[in-house]
């Protein structure tokens, strides 16, 4: 938003707070027909028109022309990712060091990459990129904020997932580390359960070839099982019980596990919950494919 924009928005403020006063004025000076004071309250109507038209085009500024983190939030949960973003990154030239606003906007980009189609691999990668940069930067500036080793670890997750066998083992043990980190923070932090349950699912089900890869290039495999990525993803919906990725993802691994009636249990369940990202959505088409895969009623 620029200066001229915001000096707009304050005028408007001013002009809006004296109204009653300027009528009351406006009526007698017409009665002794004061052209002049015609002539200036007919601009005051046209600049009010034209504050209003700004304000509505720019809703998330104030009347100082002033943006704020709680605009960018707001934009987000409403899944209005292209004005979160402009948001954030005005923010960002103001305030680089901010990890508070750094990690959301490594949220932000796992976000806008995970709701773009499985086959644009490119597309999703360079938001991908841009939330591990923005991730990295967020712990450079705090190492102390949960939110912030969370996001860097669901970042690197779904970068993971984008990438080759053996990128994606390597990546896998910075998930595992960022994901304890953010728990070991802020033992309520349900995004980091549920990130590191899908963790614990992934290296559990990594096959021989992917295994001698990493034997050969990374000296060994990470740890995880399927017991402790059930113990993380129940976790993870006991914190946070709107959460749908939470259990779709717990659904993915029943399946993997061979409990079919679980999963079928969780994935109705996941259904029932909100819409809070976009790539929710998408979670729901997949979810809906496989009750008609599994589900016999």
């Amino acid at each position: 938003m620029n200066i001229l924009l915001a000096l707009f928005l304050m005028i408007a403020d001013t002009l809006t707070v004296s109204d009653s006063t300027l009528s009351m004025r406006r009526d007698s000076l017409i009665t002794e027909d004061n052209t002049q004071a015609k002539h200036a309250f007919a601009k005051k109507d046209t600049m009010m028109i034209a504050f209003a038209e700004a304000k509505e085009k720019h809703p998330e500024a104030d009347t100082l022309g002033v943006i704020s983190i709680q605009h960018g939030d707001e934009a987000f949960q409403k899944i209005d990712y292209d004005r979160a973003q402009a948001i954030f990154e005005k923010l960002y030239q103001r305030d680089s060091t901010s990890a508070a606003l750094l990690w959301r906007m490594a949220r932000l980009n796992v976000c806008m990459g995970d709701a773009i189609s499985y086959e644009k691999r490119e597309e999703r990668e360079v938001y991908y990129s841009k939330a591990v940069q923005y991730g990295q930067k967020a712990i450079e500036c705090d190492d102390k904020n949960s939110q912030a080793h969370a996001w860097l670890a669901a970042a690197y997750g779904v970068r993971a997932e984008n990438s080759d066998s053996k990128e994606r083992i390597r990546l896998a043990t910075q998930v595992k580390l960022e994901s304890e980190k953010a728990i070991k923070l802020d033992s309520t932090n349900g995004i980091a359960y549920s990130i590191l349950g899908s963790y614990y699912r992934a290296i559990a089900n990594i096959g021989w070839f992917e295994r001698m890869i990493a034997n050969t290039f990374l000296g060994s495999v990470p740890d995880g099982t399927y017991e402790e990525a059930e113990a993380a993803f129940k976790k993870a919906i006991a914190l946070q019980p709107n959460v749908l990725r939470h259990y779709h993802e717990f659904a993915l691994l029943y399946l993997d596990m061979g409990k079919e009636k679980e999963a079928i249990q969780l994935l109705k369940t996941a259904l029932t919950k909100p819409i809070l990202m976009k790539n929710d959505k998408k979670r729901k088409r997949e979810i809906k494919e496989l009750l008609k895969e599994y589900d016999a009623e």
